[in-house]
């Protein structure tokens, strides 16, 4: 009884719980209400918008859309710019329509229930990882579509796969060019796989009506998208979930919310979150990276980010990041240093190792 009691009180403790993902996911505020880690690599949500150079769309959802595409891995907060939404996975194989109403988010974690397909759908993410968890409740057979030519103009594409794993490369142009990402899945149950579109997509059947799926990214190759995996190897969806919220309530918690109404502390924490997206984290496990110059670098005991939209963000989120997380902060003048080093000059909007020259100033 009194381990029930202390796990009911830490719930009801909890500042994740003051968070909701889906504010600014309506309007112009370009957020997504998907999963991801403080300032991680990867962000798996759910996309709405399947094109690119839809400035609606900037982060790939919109709450007025009542379609859901797939899930991807990388996504966009809060920017004036479409662009990511990388590696796109459909359960079923084609859109659904869903519900708000069976649509759930919490810092590290999201599900939704596909109508159409009859899929529930639940991501979580780490650092480097994220994890799939797919439990299709109507007749097989029972597939995920693994889409390379979702959104951005795709330039350069490789799938390679066995039975419990899936590899390969992303290279796509749209806001930023000649973005280069690897990815590493690992299948819980065996799957066939049958390769269409001149190998840009590919169909993977499962025999089993639950399957989940680990994941892990990186801007060098395919090998360190697997290292990244096995360095950060989630033992569990539950253990991935519950590692990636805790890290949202040590972050969430280093600021204390001057009232004590729900609505204020709602509106407080969930600003304080949208805080921990961007910069994200760019380097893989081992320190190597893609530079602006686009080749291999290492980040030698440092850790390079990327997204800096120093326009947007040097008058009020870096001053408080100053604050509040000096380390990390160290590591964002690293790689700003890393990247004036690379190419010539501090970033004005750098995304995924291109510097895109957007906005007035000199901001860094």
């Amino acid at each position: 009884m009194s381990t029930l009691l202390i796990t009911i009180s830490a719930v009801l403790a909890a500042i994740t719980q003051y968070v909701n993902p889906f504010v600014g996911t309506d309007a112009h505020g370009h957020t997504f209400p998907g999963a991801c880690a403080p300032f991680g690599m990867v962000q798996l949500s759910p996309d709405t918008r399947p094109r690119a150079g839809d400035w609606d769309g900037c982060s790939g959802y919109h709450y007025s859309d009542s379609l859901i595409f797939g899930f991807s891995h990388t996504h966009l907060s809060g920017t004036g710019c479409d662009d990511w939404c990388d590696v796109l996975i459909t359960p079923g194989g084609r859109p659904s329509a869903f519900s708000h109403r069976r649509e759930k988010a919490s810092p590290g974690s999201y599900q939704v229930w596909l109508k159409d397909t009859k899929v529930l759908a639940r991501v979580t993410a780490g650092r480097r990882v994220g994890m799939h968890e797919y439990t299709f409740k109507g007749r097989g057979p029972w597939t995920l579509t693994l889409d390379l030519n979702h959104r951005d103009h795709l330039d350069d594409w490789a799938i390679n796969s066995g039975p419990l794993w899936c590899s390969g490369k992303r290279v796509s142009t749209s806001w930023a060019r000649g973005q280069q990402l690897y990815f590493y899945f690992e299948f819980s149950s065996p799957a066939s796989c049958e390769l269409s579109e001149d190998g840009r997509k590919a169909v993977f059947t499962f025999d089993k009506r639950k399957v989940t799926l680990r994941v892990a990214l990186s801007s060098v190759s395919e090998h360190n998208a697997k290292a990244n995996l096995m360095a950060e190897y989630p033992q569990s969806f539950n253990a991935l979930r519950d590692k990636s919220r805790g890290e949202w309530e040590s972050y969430l918690s280093k600021l204390e919310c001057p009232f004590r109404d729900r609505e204020h502390r709602r509106r407080f924490y969930t600003a304080l979150y949208h805080t921990g997206i961007h910069p994200s984290l760019y380097s893989d496990h081992n320190g190597e990276y893609r530079g602006m110059d686009g080749k291999v670098h290492l980040a030698d005991g440092w850790e390079r980010y990327t997204v800096f939209s120093t326009w947007d963000t040097f008058r009020g989120e870096h001053p408080l990041l100053f604050e509040i997380e000096p380390e990390r902060s160290a590591d964002f003048i690293n790689s700003m240093i890393s990247i004036w080093r690379e190419n010539g000059k501090l970033p004005v909007w750098e995304l995924s190792g291109w510097e895109t020259d957007c906005m007035i100033g000199y901001n860094s």
